[in-house]
């Protein structure tokens, strides 16, 4: 029943109505939001004022059973651990990075190294389904022991809150350095070390094409 109303939304898209309805359904990773959303919301709203534009923040894990159903149009975020199921298809964006960030005033705010960071309190998010691991293998290349972990959270708003009403640490893609609402409460810590994050991809069905509205919206996240 998803599928056809999915068609009849399809066609009336396609046949160029000036109230084109729908819905759009996007999950879109943190970084996503930060560095992708804004230059595309007006964009769209423009092109499809009738048209219900769902947003959902969350990593590929919590949203392939959505991809594969077709209840998720499509998901933007970090190349997932594993590969796709046969169901889906995955269109490479762009590499990404990520910065280790703080509390504006945090006393190791001017670190220039991990080794000065070794003794800190870590919050991580579950970009992998090895979460507990992801900080381990930056110290371990370092051969420093691993950083202790004392929170893991599922959203970019909950590992904000954390780092900026704590004294733990965090790493974050590097889009959020440049966000203006992240900038007035965390600040980066300069580290002389890259910290290479999962490349952002785009995953959505295969075999079967977006929506004119849904195709819209990907390509306003893409640049295009």
């Amino acid at each position: 029943m998803g599928d056809v109303q999915r068609a009849r939304e399809e066609a009336e898209q396609i046949s160029g109505a000036s109230s084109a309805h729908g819905t759009v359904v996007a999950g879109l990773s943190g970084a996503a939001h930060v560095a992708m959303l804004p230059r595309a919301l007006t964009r769209f709203r423009a092109r499809y004022p009738d048209v219900q534009l769902r947003v959902i923040e969350g990593l590929y894990p919590t949203l392939e059973s959505g991809l594969k159903d077709g209840s998720v149009d499509f998901y933007i975020g970090p190349k997932p651990e594993r590969s796709v199921p046969k169901e889906l298809t995955l269109e490479k964006l762009f590499d990404n990075t990520r910065a280790i960030m703080a509390r504006i005033g945090h006393p190791l705010a001017n670190a220039t190294s991990l080794e000065e960071l070794a003794g800190a309190e870590w919050v991580t998010t579950s970009i992998t389904h090895r979460a507990t691991e992801e900080l381990g293998v930056v110290f371990a290349r370092r051969r420093l022991p691993p950083p202790r972990l004392v929170m893991q959270t599922q959203s970019a708003l909950s590992v904000i809150m954390a780092v900026a009403y704590s004294d733990a640490l965090c790493m974050l893609p590097v889009q959020f350095t440049e966000f203006e609402l992240t900038k007035k409460a965390l600040v980066q810590i300069p580290i002389d070390e890259l910290l290479p994050a999962s490349p952002i991809v785009l995953v959505r069905r295969a075999g079967l094409s977006l929506t004119p509205a849904a195709e819209c919206f990907a390509d306003l996240l893409r640049g295009r």
